[in-house]
This record gives structure tokens, C-alpha cells and sequence, in this order.
């Protein structure tokens, strides 16, 4: 399959009020300048269907075998749930943290101690969250090789949280080619196409510039001329 994938990158641009200014701070530690929420594209029928179709291209494509799908919550499980659906395979979704009342569990769902699962999500970054995940779901008993995501935050695949973990990652993209295709498509301004870009080289440090966070505060106010109005 192509990477990036202009299919993925397109289902997120088109969505209404799929990016809000910021900045805002990622599960990973880092502050946006924008937030671009995939959660808004999965509530979409037509679009979830859409998303689900090319994960399953994906996963027939690599020939992963696996006996349930696991959402990682809660971005995660609208878009595994329907790949389950289409594969006519068992779902679960995992959280972070296991749950403090009820049975306790970190895994939800029904399933067999042994089962090889993949763990489908939104987006990833540096592992942070994917590292609980996996570390949950092989602590309740699944055996986990394989994460699927729709885009992946850094330009170059450094996924410093879960190397040791053994796991392959796939994704259809980085957020520097949403970037991009936004920018080229008219769907957020060159203002923005700015910012995100100083984010995706900088994730670390890019908000310790006060220019560039007076940058950030001047477009807050400014009349936005793209497609998102972003």
C-alpha cells in the first residue's frame, strides 16, 4: 500500500470542525498548536466504513493473522470495532489503566488467554500510550504483535516508549503529509500549515519560542480563509 496514503489523509481533511486552534497537550507531553481530532472523523458513518476498509486492505495485504481486534480507548474503538464488524472477528478495547470498580479490568470484552490480538488506534506518537496498551493486554493474558494506526506524529518511525516491546507498527502516513495535504488542498491556511509545521520539527520545544507562541496568539484572532477555517 502507498504511504502516505492520500485516501486516510483525505477522510480526516474533509471533516467538519476537525481541527480547533490551541495549543493543547497530547497524551504524549507535547503541546499542539492545533488539534486535529480523529474522533470527529470516526463519528461519520460513511467515513468510519471508509477508514475500516483500508485497515482491512492493510491487515490482508501483511497477512496478519490474529483472532480478536483490541481498540485502543477510546479514540481507538470506533474504528476497531468496525474493522471487527467487516471481519466478522471478536472486539475488545483496552485502557490505559485497569478499572477501579466492577472486576478491575484493563482489557474489556470477551476473549480467550492465548488469543493473538492487533491493537488499532488513532494516531501515535512517541509509544506513550501504546506502551500501556500492550503492556495491559499481555498482562491479562493476550499476545500482542501488531498496532495499526491511522497516522503516526513524527516525520521518521521513532517510537522511543515501545521499542523494546517488539511490536511492528503500521500506519498510512505522518501528520507532516496531513499537513501538507491541507496546506496544498486549501483546507487550513499557510498560518497554520506554519505552526503545525514548527510543531512536527519541534514537538518538544517549539512553545518555549516566544515568537512562535505570539505567532500562535496573532492567528488565534485573524479571519481564516481555508476550508476547515483553520
Amino acid at each position: 500500500m502507498k504511504n502516505p496514503d492520500e485516501r486516510i489523509l483525505k477522510l480526516f481533511a474533509t471533516q467538519k470542525d476537525f481541527g480547533t486552534v490551541g495549543p493543547y497537550r497530547t497524551t504524549g507531553g507535547w503541546w499542539v498548536p492545533i488539534y486535529f481530532d480523529s474522533r470527529k472523523a470516526f463519528s461519520e458513518p460513511k467515513k468510519l466504513t471508509a477508514f475500516a476498509e483500508i485497515f482491512i486492505e492493510l491487515i490482508r495485504e501483511k497477512k496478519i493473522r490474529f483472532d480478536v481486534v483490541v481498540g485502543g480507548a477510546t479514540a481507538g474503538m470506533p474504528i476497531g470495532l468496525a474493522v471487527a464488524l467487516k471481519l466478522k472477528k471478536p472486539f475488545c478495547y483496552v485502557r490505559k489503566q485497569a478499572k477501579k470498580g466492577g472486576l478491575c479490568n484493563a482489557v474489556e470484552g470477551y476473549y480467550k488467554k492465548g488469543w493473538k490480538a492487533i491493537l488499532i488506534d488513532d494516531f501515535i506518537a512517541n509509544g506513550t500510550s501504546k506502551k500501556a496498551f500492550i503492556r495491559n493486554m499481555r498482562k491479562d493474558g493476550l499476545k500482542v504483535d501488531t498496532i495499526i494506526v491511522a497516522l503516526r506524529r513524527p516525520k521518521k518511525k521513532n517510537y522511543s516508549k515501545i521499542r523494546k516491546l517488539k511490536v511492528k507498527v503500521y500506519d498510512f502516513g505522518s501528520l507532516d503529509d496531513l499537513n501538507e495535504y491541507m496546506a496544498k488542498n486549501n483546507y487550513i491556511t499557510k498560518e497554520a500549515f506554519q505552526l503545525m509545521n514548527w510543531y512536527t520539527k519541534y514537538p518538544d520545544t517549539w512553545q518555549n519560542d516566544p515568537k512562535k507562541m505570539e505567532y500562535l496568539k496573532n492567528y488565534k484572532k485573524m479571519k481564516k480563509n481555508s476550508k476547515l477555517g483553520v
